[in-house]
């Protein structure tokens, strides 16, 4: 197993939810952001992961205002 793999290996392991929907929907990010999960790196990873969680907040934030 390669580094880059093992890091997104590691990071569907520790999440603590399950493993199937957390690597498929990861590798859904991974992909749309032009990376391939196979060997993308721990800082690309990170950057797939910020603009993931900044755009959720981003959407959570206009739902409440909606409300």
């Amino acid at each position: 197993m390669t580094q880059a793999n093992n890091a997104f290996e590691q990071l569907v392991k520790h999440t603590g939810l399950p493993a199937d929907n957390v690597r498929k929907e990861l590798k859904r990010l991974i992909l749309s952001a032009g990376y391939e999960p196979s060997n993308i790196s721990v800082d690309d990873l990170r950057k797939v992961l910020s603009s993931y969680l900044q755009d959720t907040f981003v959407n959570t934030k206009a739902e409440l205002n909606i409300s």
